[in-house]
């Protein structure tokens, strides 16, 4: 069930930076694998990414062809089974207290599945707004080293971190609090993981996905595990 939960996801100047950025952006996620037995495996996907103060909004894009049958399963309105999970939007919400509220939000059947913090465990949600917001942890890269590698985006830095037989490399936008490009891998080169962040034009409120929630029927996590 871990798996469930991929990824998971700006008014400043170059002096002056928002602490509480809106942000639209498209994920593109690439993974290569070699295995021992010399296979290489090329994984790529993407995400529609939004954030706002108090709200972080994920969600797969599914190429059209992709729609109709994929791993046997037919994307009918029987939505609200737990094999949809990995293409409903996810929807994190800073409440008030400060605690986060997880949904899932599937359009198709009108359905919003909601969790509680007992459920984070098992669908592989970390429960950590700076992670959801920042797409990192930024403690993490506060303790990165800050390279001379070249940028071509305005007020951004390459950030690395090497442990032993792995690497981590960010660049970072200072500008729009959140990193351009993720990289991570092992330096045999037999692991590499990529994100790229495309940064696009926020929507207006009332096209915010969270705001089209009003009308659709909720349901509890744990029904679905029955």
């Amino acid at each position: 069930m871990k798996q469930l939960w991929i990824g998971l996801v700006l008014a400043a100047s170059a002096q002056t930076v928002s602490a509480t950025t809106d942000l639209a952006a498209t994920l593109s996620h690439e993974t290569q694998e070699l295995t021992s037995e010399g296979i290489s495996r090329i994984t790529r996907f993407q995400e529609r990414f939004l954030r706002t103060s108090d709200q972080v909004w994920t969600e797969r894009l599914v190429p059209l062809q992709a729609r109709f049958v994929t791993s046997g399963h037919v994307h009918t309105s029987r939505c609200g089974k737990l094999h949809m999970l990995p293409m409903s939007g996810k929807l994190i919400t800073r409440q008030a207290n400060g605690q986060l509220k997880l949904q899932f939000v599937q359009p198709l059947s009108q359905t919003v599945i909601d969790t509680e913090a007992r459920d984070y465990p098992e669908i592989g949600f970390d429960n950590a707004w700076d992670r959801a917001y920042y797409l990192i942890d930024k403690q993490a890269l506060q303790r990165m080293r800050k390279t001379s590698r070249p940028s071509t985006a305005a007020h951004a830095s390459w950030y690395e971190q090497e442990t032993t037989g792995q690497f981590t490399r960010v660049l970072w936008s200072d500008q729009y609090q959140i990193p351009l490009v993720i990289e991570s891998g092992t330096k045999t080169g037999t692991h590499l993981s990529r994100t790229t962040i495309n940064l696009e034009t926020m929507p207006g409120k009332q096209m915010l996905p969270w705001s089209q929630l009003t009308n659709m029927q909720h349901r509890d996590y744990v029904d679905l595990l029955d």
